[in-house]
């Protein structure tokens, strides 16, 4: 058996390759991660991911009023389960219709629309993909709905060329120490003896602080495995009995041979920069007192 991959590694031993593996596909797809930065800056040029360029050269944000407005126009839409009876009897109408009205409670429950509408805006309107993550939290015994963005999503583009599908996918996590301990409290001195440095520029500009650990969640469809890891120590190491990874998908425009969309912002970023020229003449005359002829 093959293993020289994380997948292939014994039961709880996958933290061996698992870093590595997400440090190789995240320096190979370097470009996607700056443009997640770049992109976010045309959004928000006073924000994290902003630098002195964008602060001082956007004066009419036409990229962020793009992206507001068609995220307020898909904000009004509602996101409902519906369960297909076609064919069925009355009492499996009637049951489908049950399902339907526990599913409608579940959404309020945990603000799915008010999510999806973030994840959105964020996602396919900024960085190209939006990410939602549904799972079961057996500790809670309770339902987990996230927006994720797209910044801490590891996903190999090398799986999908020539039509390939995508056979596994990481989420990178920074956690609180003491918080992880609280979860894991069987792995409290590995969780406590763990280096996070070497993570600690992941897309040149997420900052980790003194008490926060990076945490790898991470699914394999071929293998049918899940795991949580650090560095240095396998948290979590089971089976995975889905047919899908546990994250709904929205993107703006599908990218050829890539998890990862094009964006609304990257579609007009052209029309951004030549609105930035022509306001910045316009400034330079008048600041001159020039008539332009």
């Amino acid at each position: 058996m093959n293993k020289d991959t994380w997948q292939r590694l014994p039961k709880n031993e996958a933290h061996k390759l698992v870093l590595e593996h997400v440090q190789t596909v995240e320096r190979l797809q370097f470009e996607d991660y700056d443009r997640f930065k770049k992109l976010a800056a045309l959004y928000d040029p006073n924000g994290n991911s902003g630098s002195e360029e964008s602060t001082g050269f956007i004066t009419e944000n036409v990229v962020a009023s793009n992206v507001d407005t068609v995220q307020a126009a898909i904000a009004t839409a509602e996101i409902r389960a519906r369960f297909m009876t076609d064919g069925g009897d009355w009492g499996q109408q009637r049951t489908a219709r049950h399902l339907e009205w526990y599913a409608e409670g579940l959404t309020k429950l945990h603000d799915v629309d008010a999510k999806c509408s973030v994840a959105f805006g964020k996602g396919p309107g900024v960085r190209g993909t939006g990410i939602i993550y549904v799972d079961l939290n057996a500790a809670k015994d309770d339902i987990v709905v996230e927006h994720v963005l797209a910044d801490d999503m590891i996903a190999d583009n090398r799986e999908l060329r020539g039509g390939g599908r995508l056979r596994q996918i990481h989420r990178r996590c920074i956690v609180d120490r003491d918080d992880l301990i609280a979860q894991y409290p069987k792995h409290a001195s590995e969780i406590e003896n763990a280096y996070s440095t070497r993570s600690s520029l992941w897309a040149g500009y997420r900052p980790i602080g003194e008490n926060q650990i990076v945490v790898l969640y991470s699914w394999h469809l071929g293998v049918k495995r899940k795991c949580v890891t650090i560095d240095g120590c396998t948290l979590l190491d089971e089976k995975y009995e889905d047919e899908g990874f546990p994250f709904a998908r929205m993107v703006w425009s599908e990218r050829d041979e890539s998890w990862f969309g094009i964006s609304l912002a990257e579609r007009i970023m052209g029309h951004q920069r030549v609105l930035n020229k022509s306001n910045w003449q316009i400034d330079r005359l008048v600041e001159r007192n020039a008539v332009p002829t």
